[in-house]
């Protein structure tokens, strides 16, 4: 949830482009947005090889930590993976990381195409598989193509991911030299000071499913796509000029295709590079995409995450995306920053839209659901435009009172599972906490499990607290259980039945 307070809080995140990365004499003259932890990794998790995993480009392995947490965020234990049919699709352009090493790599290390193969690899997933670039939309292309491919059956779940890393100024001084760099280090967004966009940093997964499934398999959803689209810009004045009666056909397609009656839209997070030409541009072709279809005034709020973060090119389009399922959850419009004037190009007299300048209540109606919609246009000419629709919180499994509930961890190392304690607690002691009868469900089913392990049987999450934080002292607890698997058997009737009894208790589908 730090992304939604960076936003709920209107911060700018941009900083300098650090030091250790810039070759030159002196501070860097460039500005960024930077993701933490582009060094850590834990390599023997994944089976990998430190020495391999020193010459692995950092976006393999962050894509592999992040695409991890997804599959566990959406649920997703050892039963889930083996009999899902699960697709990889990824939104990256090339990398820099190559430029660093000063030995020769292997081609695995930073191929773009092994990049999206890394986690199918290592779950032994059967689906699609596959590294897209179409430039600054690849990301939400990749969620395109996702989705057409569990339409078509090729897969019944996927993930869709875009990442980006700047670590080299190469990108920068390339950028610079055609003009493209804000001078301000600021993504002013329809403003009429725009003069550039700022670039970033950014790994972003989700994970998809037909929407039936997903409710059949009790899955926790947070959003759903009513329809997406794709088209090609087709001769412009320039190949990385955008073309408006492009992106003005791709949205009336989208809403034509799938019946969305753009009056119903009141959120379209934009591509919003802050550039001159892009901004204007983009809402212009907004504009008349709707006057088919509405006369409304000034009901469609537009912001630009790349306000917050700056551009993470490839992964932008799934930073937008994941900021407006946070929006559909905290029932918040979040502000669009650095807006003062508007841009004189911009045909904003009796159009549909407005820029949100301050975060703004979205909240919940009971007569139909919210939609918003979000849009992704490459340098390449490739666009893409998507509408999605709230979803109301859903529990998972049946929730019935239990005299104790079974909370069960696991990891690869005993370090690890202590980490993985503290958080629960943590987790426990937060104010909207999940109930126990979800959290022990979650624990048993939406997780995979490892050699260390570590169970309590608890009655509340006051006790479940307690109990875990004794967890490093030698004081002997009846309702704590810990150790190591030497190895499986089978045979031990009174174990089974004694597990069943506990789990029949902590929770019920």
């Amino acid at each position: 949830d730090e992304m939604w307070q960076i936003l709920a809080s209107g911060k700018d995140v941009i900083q300098d482009f650090p030091a250790d990365r810039f070759s030159g004499k002196g501070k860097s003259p460039y500005q960024y947005g930077a993701i933490p932890g582009v060094s850590e990794f834990d390599p023997l998790f994944f089976e990998i090889s430190p020495r391999e995993a020193e010459s692995m480009d950092p976006r393999q392995r962050l894509l592999l930590q992040e695409s991890w947490k997804a599959l566990e965020d959406a649920g997703y234990g050892s039963a889930q993976i083996q009999k899902s049919k699960i697709g990889m699709f990824v939104g990256v352009e090339e990398g820099d990381y190559r430029l660093l090493l000063k030995e020769k790599s292997s081609i695995t290390s930073n191929h773009n195409a092994v990049l999206s193969a890394r986690l199918a690899y290592f779950l032994n997933l059967s689906g699609p598989n596959m590294a897209i670039n179409t430039a600054c939309s690849s990301g939400l292309v990749a969620v395109h193509q996702a989705c057409q491919s569990i339409r078509q059956q090729e897969c019944d779940t996927a993930l869709a991911a875009g990442v980006n890393l700047l670590l080299t100024p190469q990108m920068f001084q390339g950028m610079s030299e055609a003009g493209m760099l804000s001078e301000d280090g600021k993504c002013f967004a329809f403003d009429k000071r725009a003069n550039g966009m700022v670039p970033a940093e950014a790994v972003a997964v989700v994970v998809l499913k037909r929407l039936s499934q997903a409710k059949a398999d009790k899955d926790p959803i947070y959003a759903v796509i009513k329809g997406s689209g794709i088209n090609y810009d087709g001769k412009t004045n320039g190949i990385t000029a955008p073309s408006g009666a492009s992106q003005t056909k791709l949205l009336k397609s989208v809403y034509d295709q799938y019946q969305i009656n753009p009056e119903d839209l009141e959120y379209i997070v934009t591509h919003g590079t802050g550039t001159k030409l892009g901004d204007p541009i983009e809402v212009n072709a907004l504009y008349d995409a709707f006057k088919d279809y509405t006369k409304k005034q000034g009901y469609c709020a537009l912001t630009s995450t790349k306000t917050n973060f700056g551009h993470a090119l490839a992964a932008s389009g799934l930073v937008s995306l994941i900021s407006l399922v946070q929006a559909f959850r905290h029932e918040t419009i979040p502000a669009s920053l650095h807006f003062q004037e508007e841009n004189e190009y911009i045909h904003w007299s009796g159009s549909p839209f407005y820029v949100n300048k301050e975060s703004k209540a979205w909240p919940e109606k009971e007569e139909k659901r919210r939609l918003g919609g979000v849009s992704a246009f490459g340098m390449s000419g490739t666009n893409v435009h998507m509408v999605l629709e709230s979803y109301p919180e859903n529990r998972i499994g049946v929730q019935k009172p239990s005299p104790c509930y079974l909370l069960a961890f696991s990891a690869k190392t005993q370090e690890s599972l202590q980490e993985k304690c503290k958080e629960m607690i943590v987790c426990l002691e937060k104010e909207k906490a999940k109930s126990l009868a979800e959290i022990s469900f979650t624990l048993l089913e939406g997780r995979q499990h490892f050699a260390h392990r570590c169970a309590v049987v608890v009655q509340d999450k006051e006790d479940g607290i307690y109990v875990l934080q004794q967890m490093g002292s030698k004081e002997k607890l009846p309702n704590l259980f810990k150790g190591a698997v030497a190895r499986d058997f089978t045979g031990q009737k009174a174990i089974e039945e004694y597990g069943q009894e506990l789990l029949a208790q902590s929770f019920s589908q």
